[in-house]
Formats: structure tokens, C-alpha cells, sequence
């Protein structure tokens, strides 16, 4: 597996809304910043903050695209970057709304396998009002 081949198997996991195959792509020493509610998370309360997603998603599902994906790598260390767009769809894959994210992946190379050790969301924020800017304009 490649360090971009994780993206593909992070899509694949939340599409799914596959628990298991989403928490395998993570180091047990993951460290996540996320844009909502708390500032950061490790595996375990990722993991419960992932089982909550997808249980308030109900019958719809997540497709995360990743886009203007950069990248640099080394032996056993890999930072990917760019940009994700959640689109909530419903059952018949119709979209229903989407948000754009800026995403950074910290991988680590163990055992043959590349595992997401830090993952960093964030939108940016206006300085007029101190609101979130949830889609470029």
C-alpha cells in the first residue's frame, strides 16, 4: 500500500459507514484536530465520535471526495494535504448537502503498513465576525 492509497480506503470505510475498516487506517497513537467540538481527539474518542456520524447519518451516507491532494514522503513518514468535500446523500445516492473541509494526514510507516498517526480539519474563519467560511466564495 501507498500512502495515497489511504485515501481510497478512508472513502471506501465512510461510505460503508465501516467502523472497523475506518479504525484499522488509524496508529493506536492517532491525534486528530477536528473542526467541531472538541480540540482534539485520540483513537478511542475518535472512534466514538465516528460511531456517532454514522448513527446520526441514519439511512444516509457520507461520500468524501479528497482534491488538490499534495504530498510529501519520506522512508517511514508521509504528509498528505489538501482538500475534503463530505457530501451527505441519501439512500438513492441523491446529494443533500455538502461541506468543504481542509484536511492534513500524518502518516507512519510500521510493519509494512502506512497508518494515519495525525489528522488535522479546519475551515477557515472570517476576521469581521469570527464565523466559519464553509464553502469558498
Amino acid at each position: 500500500m501507498e500512502p495515497l492509497d489511504i485515501l481510497q480506503k478512508y472513502i471506501d470505510a465512510v461510505e460503508h459507514k465501516d467502523i472497523d475498516a475506518l479504525m484499522e487506517l488509524y496508529d493506536e497513537d492517532a491525534r486528530q484536530f477536528d473542526t467541531w467540538d472538541q480540540w482534539e481527539f485520540d483513537k478511542t474518542q475518535l472512534r466514538k465520535s465516528f460511531e456517532g456520524w454514522f448513527e446520526w447519518m441514519g439511512e444516509d451516507y457520507n461520500h468524501p471526495v479528497f482534491t488538490d491532494v499534495r504530498m510529501l514522503q519520506e522512508e517511514k513518514l508521509a504528509v498528505l494535504n489538501g482538500y475534503t468535500i463530505f457530501t451527505r446523500m441519501n439512500p438513492r445516492g441523491v446529494p443533500i448537502e455538502s461541506i468543504k473541509n481542509r484536511f492534513t494526514f500524518v502518516l507512519i510507516h510500521e510493519k509494512d503498513v502506512w497508518k494515519i498517526w495525525h489528522e488535522h480539519y479546519s475551515i477557515p474563519v472570517e476576521m469581521e465576525n469570527l464565523k466559519g467560511i464553509f464553502a469558498e466564495e
